[in-house]
């Protein structure tokens, strides 16, 4: 058998081939280790660069696709509805949400060369958010409520509700800044605004007109002029007589205009004879820092809220609790909860929106809404 024969000639040479195959391929092997080993910090950190950079490209995308979104929201959401979501963030507390929001609205509402209903309500109810504050200056405030003036003006004429807000405001800034003839213009600006307002209420002008006029009586004592606040209390003294009520308190204001020697006046710090001291109520007058904030106090919070004109308002339970006063009611619609409002907060004291929702009474659709009064 010659072939068993070459094979077995042959097999030294193939197992010598074998082995210097295996040493080389050792041999190899052990290099591309050492080449790895020494190599790998630069491998490593170039496959890190480009794993990063993926991982950065993807960040980045992420975020481009979350502005895109927020671009979209922002364009889908209505002007009033961002309005309403800032005013929402203030009453619940948080400033700088509601502040984001406020100079959103208000860039926005600089691109526009024409006053619309938007920027009406905006500006007054971002003037008064920011006077509250210290978010800008008292001179920004101030043009804030003097562009809202103009804006109510041009959009709404002479007897929308929000002049309130516009005139009190600046009202109040002004006697912060102890400009108190400047202040004085303002209520009597507010004073003609109640007068137009609740011309058809005589009830109404008197809840709002007989505190408004003992404040501007006392802002013209404080900006030094005695003769035009007596003729402002007398006024006072009239509305109080024509309703059978007590005049003693304002005939003491009188007689402070006679004892004035050019100096700050010492004001009378109780409060006036009149309906709202008779709930109890403090009457919201702005004064020099040396006439201190009537309170009301907290066993005459129910009384006072009771006293209180409702018109367009059904109050079904009070709640007395042991530091505040929960109002829950309906009213015919939202205006007639702001106007409600506004005066609580103008006789009584500050009250806080828990709710407001619609709802049915009587098959007839009204506005459901809570209020809080701190004691």
């Amino acid at each position: 058998m010659n072939w068993q024969s070459d094979d077995n000639e042959d097999l030294p040479l193939v197992v010598n081939r074998m082995d210097r195959s295996f040493k080389w391929n050792y041999l190899i092997f052990f290099i591309f280790l050492v080449l790895i080993f020494l190599y790998w910090p630069l491998i490593f950190d170039f496959t890190s660069k480009e794993l990063g950079s993926d991982k950065e490209a993807e960040i980045l995308q992420r975020e481009k696709k979350k502005q895109q979104a927020l671009a979209t929201a922002n364009e889908e959401s209505s002007f009033d509805k961002v309005l309403d979501t800032a005013l929402r963030y203030d009453r619940q507390g948080k400033r700088v949400l509601a502040a984001t929001l406020f100079e959103q609205l208000l860039k926005q509402a600089a691109q526009s060369t024409n006053y619309n209903k938007q920027i009406a309500a905006l500006l007054p109810r971002a003037a008064d958010f920011y006077s509250k504050g210290k978010e800008i200056p008292a001179e920004q405030i101030e043009v804030l409520y003097q562009d809202a003036y103009l804006a109510l003006k041009k959009v709404h004429g002479p007897d929308y509700y929000d002049y309130e807000n516009v005139h009190r405001g600046l009202e109040k800034l002004y006697v912060s800044q102890k400009r108190y003839k400047e202040a004085s213009m303002q209520t009597r600006m507010l004073l003609e605004f109640y007068r137009r307002y609740y011309k058809d209420s005589t009830e109404s002008q008197y809840t709002f007109l007989y505190p408004t006029t003992i404040r501007l009586g006392n802002l013209l004592m404080a900006a030094g002029e005695p003769d035009k606040a007596r003729k402002v209390y007398q006024a006072a003294l009239k509305m109080t007589r024509d309703k059978g009520l007590p005049v003693n308190a304002i005939e003491k204001f009188i007689a402070k205009t006679y004892e004035n020697d050019g100096n700050t006046p010492e004001y009378i710090t109780t409060l006036p004879d009149g309906p709202a001291s008779m709930m109890g109520a403090r009457i919201g007058l702005v004064a020099p820092d040396s006439l201190p904030d009537f309170k009301t106090e907290a066993g005459d919070l129910k009384s006072a809220i009771e006293s209180l004109p409702m018109e367009g308002i059904y109050i079904e339970e009070l709640l007395d609790k042991e530091d505040s006063l929960i109002i829950n009611g309906y009213a015919d619609n939202n205006k007639a909860i702001a106007r409600y409002m506004r005066l609580i907060d103008q006789e009584v004291a500050e009250p806080t929106l828990n709710w407001i929702k619609g709802d049915e009474r009587n098959n007839m659709k009204v506005s459901s809404f809570s209020l809080k009064l701190e004691k």
